[in-house]
């Protein structure tokens, strides 16, 4: 039996991994469709008939892949760093409640759980980008950008984790506020 917290890591890391399987290839298709460039299915393989069109296509299909995976890391980021529910303010949970955006807040666990994730899949990206331009098949600029995204990620949750044991045990008054009026 596995420890609850791999199960959930596991849980938590299948929709961020479809985003991120999804990102590259629907990216691919849609800029081979929309440059027209000759390419043949060989089984399941896209083979294009010009390496430089590969180069192309592949480079601007890795920025898109940057893009989708630093939107993911950082969206859960600020979600953990500012809307976990230990750590909002009574009128600000009632203000989100009232907005009927409740579904934002997350718990401390669920947060760094989420963070976790989206961490190690931009790191896989980031050496996955590496690998892609050390061999020649994609520019170095998406991994340099990807590798700077994911420094600066790991830096907002460190701050994020130092603030939380900072603030020690904390009220727990925003989230019965959120959880009696979502209940009413």
């Amino acid at each position: 039996m596995f420890p609850k917290i791999i199960l959930r890591l596991i849980d938590a890391s299948i929709l961020p991994s479809l985003l991120v399987f999804s990102a590259k290839f629907l990216s691919l298709f849609i800029l081979v469709i929309f440059w027209k460039l000759p390419y043949d299915f060989s089984g399941v393989r896209l083979v294009f008939q010009n390496p430089a069109d590969f180069y192309r296509a592949n480079s601007l299909s890795n920025t898109f892949l940057f893009i989708v995976v630093s939107v993911g890391l950082y969206f859960s980021l600020f979600r953990l760093h500012f809307l976990t529910a230990s750590r909002l303010s009574p009128a600000f949970s009632a203000k989100i409640v009232e907005a009927e955006l409740e579904g934002l807040v997350t718990s401390t666990v669920a947060g760094y759980i989420k963070a976790a994730v989206w961490l190690a899949l931009s790191s896989l990206v980031a050496l996955s980008l590496f690998t892609q331009g050390l061999l020649g098949f994609s520019s170095f600029y998406p991994f340099a950008f990807q590798a700077a995204s994911v420094a600066l990620g790991l830096f907002i949750l460190i701050l994020s984790l130092e603030r939380h044991v900072q603030d020690g045990p904390s009220s727990k008054r925003s989230q019965l506020i959120i959880e009696e009026v979502s209940h009413a």
